[in-house]
């Protein structure tokens, strides 16, 4: 039985409506079937799944999420969100104040795009250990480690005004 056959033959047996907001969790998430739901009070008495608004990844599973319900049935949930860990912050703030959008610390995260972007206002710093690269709004980049090196399969370029090496 496919997801809209599914849904079509929970949505035939439920009488309920409901029109508020529920809390509920992630049981599983399948690649081919979508995200599996649970919630308390779930008519069904087994998981749904659930139409996402947002994205989910399987290191999402047992997560508590917000749910809504399509025309208030309870057997068409609708993932409205997430809910942020206890203590997890959605803002990092650094020593100069400038505010990075990061991922709640307790929480792994797999890029799901070819790209990731991460900005800030003035001052950005990457830290491990003794190494740090720095941005700076005006432009400058700054490299600093024991060890430095760089590697190129083509062509390394170094442009600038003025080129000083030692």
């Amino acid at each position: 039985m496919g997801v809209a056959e599914h849904i079509a033959a929970l949505s035939a047996q439920s009488d309920q409506r409901t029109a508020e907001l529920v809390l509920g969790t992630i049981v599983k998430v399948e690649s081919n079937h979508g995200v599996w739901i649970d919630y308390a009070d779930n008519p069904y008495r087994t998981p749904l799944v659930a139409i996402c608004t947002t994205s989910v990844a399987t290191v999402d599973v047992g997560r508590e999420v917000v749910l809504a319900f399509v025309q208030g049935d309870p057997g068409r949930p609708v993932l409205m969100g997430l809910l942020r860990r206890h203590g997890a912050k959605n803002q990092v703030e650094s020593e100069a104040g400038v505010h990075a959008a990061m991922p709640a610390p307790d929480t792994a995260t797999a890029p799901e795009t070819s790209h990731v972007c991460f900005e800030a206002v003035e001052t950005m710093t990457l830290k491990c250990g003794r190494a740090s690269l720095t941005l700076n709004k005006d432009g400058r980049v700054i490299v600093r480690g024991t060890n430095v090196a760089t590697y190129a399969d083509g062509t390394l370029r170094l442009r600038g005004a003025v080129v000083e090496l030692n």
